[in-house]
């Protein structure tokens, strides 16, 4: 009963009435001489803890019974979840509100943070070497050949980073990819692309041995070699020559030796049968 002032007297009838229609009456007479004070007073309760986890799966559910102390000065306070509110990214927090209300309706707020910070990169393995010929022409970068990048939080975004060469023989390409999360943890996988050279140089044109007079000894041809994939190659040019040994019927012999940039090396005669009768 609501209401009520204080020192004034209130009569109170109760009527009961049965199945036949009889009336009974009583009633009773009551002095109102203090009202209680209403309850101004929230509860108390202490915040949660702040978490601190590493994806947004790893978020928990709401769980009142962390607010494990909630107290209230005349009733059993309740508790409840009210929203989460998220904000920003990597980090991401999640402002977590819980909500203590007493029996006449008084209430606080408490706010528990939950911090979501991916601080782990992803992982992935190096893309097996690839073995080409040198006038093979080089592989375009694929990401594809990443297979195995995960991540703890995010699908991965793969990238082709640059190509590094040792610049020997054989020329080694080191391929370099990224691997990178969505909070920007990232790590480095390596492709090496090995590009051999084993094909020696060729000569270009014909070399034939011959007989000749003394007289009609040709000159030292001018040969043109290639190669298929150096441009610099070297050549050794030597010749023997047996006069001394039989000066009517000797031979000369021309030798070229060419090798390319990566060592590999021909040799090409010519033999001169020099008559001189």
């Amino acid at each position: 009963i609501t209401g009520l002032s204080p020192s004034t007297f209130y009569n109170f009838y109760v009527v009961a009435k049965d199945a036949a229609g009889n009336l009974s009456v009583a009633s009773n007479t009551v002095n109102i001489t203090t009202l209680a004070p209403a309850d101004t007073t929230a509860p108390t309760a202490s915040t949660p803890a702040p978490i601190n986890v590493q994806c947004i799966a790893d978020v928990p559910a709401p769980d009142i019974t962390l607010i494990s102390d909630a107290v209230d000065n005349c009733s059993n306070p309740i508790v409840s979840f009210i929203s989460d509110v998220s904000t920003g990214q990597c980090p991401q927090i999640i402002t977590r509100t819980y909500q203590v209300e007493d029996g006449c309706g008084n209430t606080i707020d408490l706010i528990q943070n939950i911090n979501v910070i991916d601080t782990t990169p992803p992982t992935a393995s190096n893309p097996a070497d690839i073995m080409i010929n040198c006038s093979d022409p080089i592989p375009v970068p694929d990401t594809s050949l990443v297979i195995d990048a995960a991540d703890n939080c995010s699908a991965p975004i793969v990238a082709f980073v640059g190509d590094l060469s040792n610049g020997a023989c054989p020329e080694v390409i080191t391929r370099t990819y990224s691997v990178t999360d969505e909070c920007g943890n990232t790590i480095n996988v390596s492709h090496d692309i090995i590009s051999d050279d084993v094909d020696a140089p060729t000569l270009s044109g014909p070399l034939n041995d011959a007989t000749v007079d003394c007289t009609a000894i040709p000159t030292v041809p001018n040969l043109t070699f290639n190669d298929n994939c150096s441009t610099n190659i070297s050549t050794v040019y030597t010749e023997i020559n047996t006069y001394a040994n039989d000066p009517v019927s000797y031979t000369i012999t021309r030798t070229w030796v060419v090798t390319d940039e990566c060592g590999n090396s021909d040799t090409f005669t010519q033999i001169l049968t020099v008559d001189n009768t």
